[in-house]
């Protein structure tokens, strides 16, 4: 999360003038992860060095969905002794990334063995979520 310019957001005033500063500074990465929240003090301080303070709380949101750059290919796959077909492992020909971490799965699982006729297809979805949830 990078911390936004919040002085630019607030006002305040002095019968001497006033100097609005935000600590963490604006610009600032602070690590985080979805709804983790983080605390910014602002300060007004006048000429005379007298000062108050305010707090705003950023809640990091993770809205990114992932991205699934490289899917599995469609297959033939050998029928077993009893015309079932075994699904392969299709996460590990896959490839999805995330800006927080990515898990990627397979619905048939990997193993699953499905009835089946020759030529007959069958689809696997592959889905690719984060930790939000997305």
């Amino acid at each position: 999360m990078v911390v936004p310019n919040l002085v630019a957001q607030t006002t305040a005033r002095d019968n001497c003038g006033v100097t609005v500063t935000q600590s963490p500074v604006a610009g600032t990465v602070l690590p985080s992860s979805h709804n983790q929240t983080h605390t910014v003090t602002i300060t007004a301080t006048d000429a005379a060095g007298n000062s108050t303070t305010c707090t705003v709380t950023l809640t990091g949101k993770d809205v990114t969905a992932p991205a699934i750059s490289v899917c599995a290919p469609d297959q033939d796959v050998d029928l077993n002794a009893t015309c079932g077909l075994m699904v392969p492992n299709l996460v590990a020909q896959t490839t999805a990334s995330d800006n927080c971490g990515v898990t990627v799965t397979q619905s048939p699982v990997a193993g699953a063995v499905l009835s089946s006729a020759h030529n007959q297809t069958h689809t696997v979805t592959i889905t690719a979520t984060d930790a939000a949830g997305n």
